[in-house]
């Protein structure tokens, strides 16, 4: 009776097991990251793989409490895709990250993605390196798209900047300082966007931002960055951006150059040495505003040879290059090359 009860068992457990060893046996085959019998940890969906043959990767709920499916990638290799509205019946309402290897999913053909009006979750872009457009169909309620780029519904937020879309960048509300340093939570600008096809920044009238200055560095072909007339925190001045939220006027951003010098504007009260991090400059000229600088202990400009200030600024003075303050005569900052 035992022996009968263990051959039962048996018998049991390779049926139980035979589905995921060809499940198993079909990953080995495909270049289809996933499988549909496997559950994908704490995420309640089974993920499927290209499944309708048009490259979309689907996961379809584990439990009863929704009806809706969601796209977790693509996996094809054509250059302009749209996403279905549904798959056989079901809604599709997300494009969204599922907990599974995404080594495979990683795109680099698509150059244009068209949003329908059913999707309410849009993620997962990173995934497209060759993306050059995003279109929103204008019956979505929670999208939209403006010149390839996307937006909340009423452009008040930029969600995703196509990693290959170059041109002119638009900033409204949120932190550029959080999106140049990836922080995911302000997706404006993934890591991967080619910084180097941006050719012009502008910030509206509505972009809030601190007095912690953005690195340029990477934006190698910026022609320009303009500011709103109307924006109560920033101001344009001589090429550079000014900060001027907290009562004083701080250098904030100032573009990369290929003169070779660094014309602080006048009107700067703070020069941040960190808004030339990484520039590929030798000399930085200092007006009569400049009475603080901040952040010259570190590193920034690596070529910097030389500081020159103008003989009317009360607060600094150059000697041999270095920057000298005029009150106790204490070295101040010497630049990292020197003639001697």
């Amino acid at each position: 009776m035992k022996r009968k009860l263990s051959i039962i068992a048996l018998i049991v457990i390779l049926i139980n097991s035979l589905p995921l060893a060809l499940c198993a046996a079909a990953a080995e085959t495909s270049d289809v990251p996933s499988c549909s019998i496997l559950e994908t940890q704490n995420s309640g969906y089974y993920v499927h793989g290209d499944m309708l043959g048009d490259g979309f990767l689907y996961g379809e709920p584990s439990g009863d409490y929704t009806d809706s499916w969601c796209i977790y990638g693509y996996v094809g290799n054509a250059e302009k895709i749209v996403i279905p509205e549904s798959v056989e019946g079901h809604p599709i309402t997300s494009y969204y990250y599922l907990p599974v290897d995404r080594t495979d999913i990683e795109n680099y053909t698509v150059k244009e993605i068209v949003i329908p009006a059913s999707l309410t979750c849009m993620e997962c872009l990173d995934d497209f390196h060759a993306l050059e457009k995003i279109t929103v169909d204008p019956n979505n309620e929670n999208y939209a798209s403006e010149d390839g780029v996307l937006f909340d519904k009423d452009l008040s937020f930029m969600r995703y900047y196509p990693q290959k879309k170059g041109g002119s960048l638009y900033l409204s509300k949120t932190q550029l300082h959080y999106c140049l340093f990836g922080a995911s939570y302000y997706a404006q600008i993934s890591n991967d966007v080619d910084l180097s096809l941006i050719t012009s920044i502008y910030l509206g009238k509505d972009y809030e931002g601190s007095d912690i200055p953005i690195h340029l560095d990477g934006f190698t072909n910026l022609k320009e960055i303009k500011v709103d007339p109307e924006n109560e925190e920033f101001e344009n001045a001589d090429g550079g951006i000014i900060f001027k939220g907290y009562g004083e006027k701080i250098l904030w951003a100032y573009p990369p150059t290929n003169s070779g010098v660094c014309k602080v504007p006048n009107g700067v009260e703070t020069l941040d040495m960190d808004a030339l991090l990484n520039l590929h400059i030798k000399e930085v000229q200092i007006p009569a505003s400049v009475t603080k600088i901040r952040n010259h202990e570190f590193p920034y400009a690596p070529e910097l040879e030389k500081f020159t200030v103008d003989s009317a600024n009360q607060s600094f003075r150059t000697v041999s290059g270095a920057l000298v303050s005029k009150d106790n005569n204490s070295l101040f900052c010497v630049p990292p090359v020197t003639s001697g």
